[in-house]
């Protein structure tokens, strides 16, 4: 059943309704006035807060505290070798635990221009307490950028002294004993030296730079800050002011541009390898296309997971040994690319790894879509390679905007803007752009996913056309292929198929679905041809094991325990599965909006309070919309049905690979694991807002998508400072 542009397609008994408004269409006003009243004062606060002095660091050595790795005895002298001294250092930093009180530590500060000695006294500490000591020194000249130097520590008692395993360079000693540890060093300016966000952009863009593609300079990112970024605003602005003027298919890549705008901001900020197990799936990239193969899951005990090229770029950005921890800091210096320069012309083997990987528990139909980029950038360096498959996969996960769009403008009532804002909503979430930035799995599943819910929602509205549900049956047979989490819209799908059936009730309908089963079946019989030489097998999920964890299936009285206590508080005869006071709060709305690197770069706690007043606000709105939208609302029963159930089902899948009997010191869920229900996340909170009134909810619905661009904007200047001052 084809419909004529500019028509909202009708369900079976209702007829058809004229969307477009005329010129000059009071929704335009309203649009401008909207975006002037929320976007310009929410605007002026960060303006404001990056003028706020702050403390900062001048450099580091690009280690952070993943434990307390060297214990230094009483007069043993721990000296960490190969550091770059900054300019403008007046404090030498290090982190520690002691047993007791904390000693006098003496400090040996070796440079070519002599040696500096800094003290400081015994203060009081209970055992086990760890903490931050900062040595004083002479602030150095603002010229060079850095002198070599070695830092040697002298306690008066036992401490132990924070770092990781080594990671390469110049080994610590202890009383000139090489060690097997590597120590984490920050260097500071002269204390009550503070500087603001805007004063430190030069240095920042000079910083950002290094360990990109040559066409990327310190310009770059004037550019993205001062144009991309902000363009990427105004478009949002324009495509909600002309939702019902501009043909479908304008607003429909208006959306996904700006997404792709977003999305590629973070691909050129996030530091090399700074996004969540980004260097494995690179790692299954390159090794897909140098060698025609698929990773293993396991590999054997002369086997890399990295090839010797991207080994190389892990130990000189020592991606691994700055991330995990707010205080880990990529290199800052220019030098620190020239060594990686000299390195990587002794030798670059880039097939010569990632025969086993975390990643290849995924299969290949993600990593097989960034091929041509790799391939594109086969001859040139590994910054070049990396950022270019980012803007592959920004292309892919602005497709979750299109379609959640598009799956919107299906569903959601006139005017058009309550569609436009769904598809706004999915291009301006900070979370979902940082990760559609970077080299990761998830963006194929959450590309999938939203796709997916665009072709339920129209089989719901429009008809089980036969062509349309045996394009819904390959997708669905897909979704598990690109990711095991895929599984999770399976139950979701059934229940729009009967959904389906009971609205139409006619044969095509009936013959459409089975042909939807059918074509689902058949990929997957292709698949389980496929799926032995990708070391998986037809039904399995990441790790090899069933769809869902034996703990869910074996003990449903643990798996409800389980996800009540990520919600709820605790009842008297459950066991305590968490230490965190309220892990829905950790998980879904800080990991899940805004906690960037490797979840350690995040706001003030206030913000995600905020958020969290936000997400109850549209709860309420949402049962105030039905009730006053019930005529409406009753015409729409099965497609709200299933935009519910949706991020239900991906949570209960979520969380049944993850439910424990023990405590969990760390929560092992990440935020991201919710975006494939994104799409009708976004749908369901633009629905919500007609709670306040179709006329009204313009406003409503236009101030909600400048907040959120604020946000992501704030959001790519916090990672900013937190990975380069």
């Amino acid at each position: 059943m084809a419909f004529a542009e500019g028509t909202e397609p009708a369900v079976a008994g209702e007829p058809a309704v004229a969307a477009t408004a005329p010129p000059g269409s009071p929704v335009r006003r309203q649009v401008h006035r909207a975006a002037l009243v929320v976007g310009v004062p929410l605007t002026l606060i960060l303006f404001v807060l990056c003028l706020v002095p702050h403390d900062y660091y001048t450099g580091t050595n690009s280690v952070r505290t993943r434990d307390f790795v060297q214990p230094v005895k009483a007069h043993q002298t721990l000296c960490v070798r190969g550091l770059n001294l900054p300019a403008n250092t007046g404090r030498v930093q290090f982190e520690l635990v002691t047993s007791g009180a904390q000693p006098p530590l003496l400090l040996r500060l070796r440079t070519a221009e002599g040696t500096i000695v800094s003290r400081l006294a015994s203060r009081p500490a209970a055992p086990g307490t760890r903490a931050k000591v900062a040595f004083p020194i002479a602030r150095r000249p603002s010229t060079p950028d850095a002198v070599p130097a070695t830092a040697c520590v002298t306690p008066d008692a036992r401490v132990t002294f924070g770092g990781t395993l080594n990671i390469g360079g110049a080994a610590p000693t202890v009383d000139g004993k090489p060690q097997i540890s590597s120590i984490a060093v920050w260097f500071l300016p002269p204390q009550g030296d503070e500087r603001s966000f805007i004063s430190q952009l030069p240095d920042i863009v000079q910083r950002a730079a290094l360990f990109r593609p040559g066409v990327v300079g310190p310009w770059t990112y004037w550019v993205l800050l001062l144009l991309l970024l902000p363009a990427a605003g105004v478009l949002g602005i324009r495509l909600l002011a002309r939702a019902d003027e501009a043909r479908t298919w304008r607003i429909a890549g208006g959306i996904f541009l700006a997404a792709f705008m977003v999305s590629t901001s973070w691909a050129l900020i996030t530091p090399p390898f700074q996004a969540p197990d980004e260097q494995d799936h690179f790692a299954y990239v390159q090794h897909l296309a140098e060698t025609g193969k698929a990773p293993r899951q396991q590999g054997g005990p002369a086997d890399q997971p990295w090839s010797q090229d991207e080994r190389t770029a892990l130990s000189f950005t020592r991606a691994l040994s700055a991330n995990e921890q707010s205080d880990g800091r990529p290199p800052w210096l220019a030098a620190n690319e020239r060594a990686w320069e000299q390195a990587r012309s002794a030798g670059h083997d880039r097939a010569d790894g990632g025969g086993f990987t975390t990643s290849a528990a995924h299969g290949p139909v993600y990593y097989a879509a960034l091929v041509p980029a790799y391939a594109a950038t086969r001859n040139a360096s590994i910054w070049s390679q990396l950022t270019l498959q980012r803007i592959m996969s920004a292309l892919i996960g602005s497709l979750a905007a299109l379609f959640t769009f598009l799956a919107a403008r299906e569903i959601l009532p006139r005017p058009r803007i309550f569609a436009v804002a769904a598809g706004l909503l999915v291009a301006y979430q900070p979370m979902f752009t940082f990760i559609s930035g970077a080299v990761n799995n998830d963006v194929g599943i959450n590309a999938a996913a939203a796709a997916t819910v665009f072709m339920l929602m129209r089989m719901l509205r429009r008809g089980a056309s036969p062509g349309l549900l045996c394009g819904l049956g390959v997708l669905l047979g897909l979704l598990p292929v690109i990711k095991g989490t895929g599984y999770e819209l399976y139950p979701i799908a059934a229940i729009a198929a009967i959904g389906a059936l009971l609205r139409f009730r006619d044969r095509r309908a009936l013959v459409s679905v089975g042909l939807l089963v059918l074509s689902g079946l058949a990929v997957q019989v292709v698949w389980s041809q496929l799926a032995p030489s990708f070391g998986h097998t037809t039904f399995t999920t990441p790790g090899g094991g069933a769809p869902t964890s034996a703990s869910a299936l074996s003990t449903p009285g643990l798996y409800i325990s389980y996800v009540w206590q990520i919600f709820l508080p605790r009842l008297p005869l459950m066991n305590d599965h968490f230490v965190q006071t309220w892990p829905f709060f950790n998980i879904y709305v800080e990991r899940a909006w805004a906690s960037f690197g490797w979840y350690t770069i995040q706001f003030p706690r206030y913000v995600y309070g905020l958020i969290v007043l936000a997400m109850a606000g549209a709860i309420v709105l949402g049962v105030v919309a039905i009730r006053r939208e019930w005529p409406w609302v009753r015409t729409r029963l099965w497609e709200l049905l299933v935009l519910a159930l949706l991020p239900l089902a991906v949570i209960a899948g979520v969380e049944s690979a993850f439910a424990t009997l023990q405590p969990r010191p760390i929560l092992a869920e990440m935020g991201r694991y919710l975006f494939p229900a994104i799409s009708a996340l976004s749908i369901l909170a633009v629905g919500a807002a007609v709670g306040v009134g179709r006329r009204r909810a313009v406003s409503l619905v236009t101030g909600v998508v400048v907040a959120e661009f604020v946000l992501v904007y704030a959001s790519q200047l916090l990672e900013l400072r937190g990975f380069y001052t």
